[in-house]
């Protein structure tokens, strides 16, 4: 038994590929695409140097143990770092959520 669409393809897909003007769904949908660029510069910056950290210890570190040492410390700062901005980022934007509710709610709404 074959399976036959009830609508033609044009009536099922109109709905969908019709223009929207909700950007926040649209940056909800490709927000993980550039997930360092939601941070800004500093985050590139933190990000740029856990990159190159590897390269300017080989070179600056001849103790090979000693250069993995900072390999690896430099990882781990790197980390906490972006995690630092992320914390950071989160705390500034629950305190303009909690602004905007609490004068919402000053208003009667």
């Amino acid at each position: 038994m074959a399976y036959r669409q009830q609508t033609s393809w044009t009536e099922r897909t109109t709905a969908e590929a019709s223009p929207t003007n909700d950007v926040d769904r649209l940056v909800k949908r490709h927000g993980f695409h550039e997930p360092h660029t939601v941070l800004g510069v500093l985050a590139h910056w933190v990000g740029l140097a856990g990159t190159m950290a590897p390269i300017v210890i080989g070179e600056l570190v001849a103790d090979p143990a000693k250069s993995r040492k900072w390999v690896r410390l430099s990882a781990v700062g790197s980390t906490v770092a972006f995690q630092a901005l992320h914390t950071v980022r989160d705390l500034l934007r629950r305190k303009e959520q909690e602004k905007k509710l609490a004068e919402c709610q000053s208003r009667g709404g």
